[in-house]
């Protein structure tokens, strides 16, 4: 499970001028994301050690390599730069300046890899985080009113249009195994939010005597779509002897 996870690190680079700085972020950025897995992972055993300051760090060594950019455009790293750029922003809930530093890094990557696929996913790697704390937002609300929970789902869970960035991301690197099981273990954390979601919204109607109607005609069609989208990715799971542990993970967390 850690091999796929830690994807988010990048190819070894090869010497150029604004080497050492590039080098620098990737280790960092490598670093806060062994973090933030064990922290998901291993919840029992959280870090001390926040991930967010090694996320700063590699973003300050990024930047720093990011002005030496013609060495890094002749020896062809100008798009990791950025993309690692976007990652941090990403990270460090800067999206803003992720999408400039994401668009960058597609304009300058040449062939459809690794980080061509990251860049091409991460609008619906920042909608998850974003949705994850409306989730939260919404949910932990002890005023929560009907009203609420409908504008939820409208606007983070639009009927039809799940991971279409995630999507077409795969389709573009089909032979890269650990990008592929990256990108499909991030439609799951997404899956983890949506049954979240879906709960809180049953627990609410159960709990009340009244609410709008059209609630329960939310729960019925996101439901179904949960229900349909999962299928896909956990049969994508199946296919994959190797990677029954990780089909075992999700089948147990996921409704």
């Amino acid at each position: 499970m850690k091999t796929y996870t830690t994807i988010l690190g990048f190819l070894l680079l090869t010497a150029c001028g604004g080497f050492k700085e590039l080098q620098n972020a990737q280790d960092h950025f490598s670093k806060a994301a062994s973090i933030d897995l064990q922290n998901q992972f291993d919840p029992q055993n959280i870090s001390l050690d926040h991930p967010d300051n090694w996320y700063q760090l590699a973003y300050s060594n990024v930047k720093k390599a990011l002005q030496n950019t013609p060495s890094l455009e002749r020896d062809s790293l100008l798009g990791m730069a950025y993309s690692l750029k976007a990652l941090c922003e990403w990270k460090l809930q800067k999206y803003q300046l992720a999408e400039i530093s994401r668009k960058a890094a597609l304009n300058r990557i040449k062939t459809a890899n690794r980080n061509y696929a990251l860049m091409t996913a991460l609008p619906d790697l920042i909608h998850m985080d974003v949705t994850t704390a409306a989730l939260k937002q919404t949910f932990l609300n002890i005023n929560l009113q009907g009203e609420q929970i409908i504008h939820f789902f409208q606007t983070y869970f639009p009927e039809g249009k799940q991971w279409k960035h995630i999507k077409n991301a795969m389709l573009q690197t089909p032979d890269e195994k650990a990008t592929m099981i990256y990108l499909v273990q991030a439609q799951l954390s997404g899956l983890k939010g949506w049954s979240d979601a879906l709960d809180g919204l049953k627990q609410y109607m159960d709990a009340e005597n009244s609410y709008p109607l059209i609630l329960r005609e939310i729960f019925a069609n996101q439901y179904q779509q949960y229900l349909e989208e999962k299928g896909t990715v956990m049969d994508f799971l199946r296919q994959d002897p190797s990677l029954v542990e990780l089909f075992n993970y999700w089948n147990t967390l996921l409704l």
